[in-house]
């Protein structure tokens, strides 16, 4: 779904990332994730070419990892 140039991902394609989250995809897999729930914006200013890369599984598991930490 796409709403004000922000994204919201597609349950089938969250790769665990939380319900409630907005995203924007930028070129070469850069991304600024908005996740209310977590109170949590996280900015990617990577640059990847692969197109099945792992970027938002990786991401996933960074959040996962903060979150059992706050």
């Amino acid at each position: 779904m796409y709403s004000n140039q922000f994204w919201m991902p597609h349950p089938a394609f969250t790769r665990g990332l939380p319900k409630d989250t907005y995203y924007a995809a930028g070129f070469g897999g850069q991304y600024i994730l908005i996740i209310p729930s977590k109170d949590m914006i996280v900015v990617r200013l990577g640059e990847t070419y692969v197109e099945d890369d792992k970027v938002l599984e990786n991401i996933s598991e960074i959040i996962n990892y903060f979150d059992d930490r706050i």
